[in-house]
């Protein structure tokens, strides 16, 4: 997931996860969705016929999954991210001791989180309406 890059950079090595899909194609690999292994996570999940256990795909740019991403993101500084790509955070180290304060802030969080990220209007050159993430990964927590 393209976060907390400064520029553009990161589109010249960009591509669609379905690459990997059409890779195994062209290799003959045959494979299957089993979308009933992990069902409850953003990743598209597939299995190589003769090959044990199941690789995942999570398409955040090409075919985003906002409208059904169930996660949120605790981080290691205490904060509460609705969305990884966005930059909105919700302090729980303040509200540490006030379990009904905390519990407020994760139905905030959940109602914060957005129907789209915008990556694809980023990466056509559109305006987007929120300040994407200055965070990396590593400091947020993936």
């Amino acid at each position: 997931m393209p976060i907390g890059n400064e520029g553009n950079g990161w589109k010249a090595g960009y591509l669609p996860l379905t690459h990997v899909l059409d890779t195994c194609k062209r290799l003959k690999w045959s494979f299957a969705s089993c979308k009933d292994v992990y069902g409850n996570g953003p990743a598209e999940s597939y299995r190589l016929e003769g090959a044990a256990g199941t690789f995942g795909l999570i398409h955040p740019v090409s075919d985003h999954f906002c409208g059904s991403c169930n996660r949120l993101r605790l981080t290691a500084d205490g904060n509460i991210k609705p969305c990884l790509y966005w930059s909105e955070e919700y302090n729980v180290r303040k509200h540490l001791g006030d379990a009904s304060a905390i519990e407020a802030l994760f139905f905030k969080a959940l109602d914060a989180k957005p129907e789209t990220h915008e990556m694809a209007r980023e990466l056509s050159g559109e305006q987007q309406t929120h300040i994407p993430t200055a965070r990396r990964m590593s400091q947020i927590g993936g």
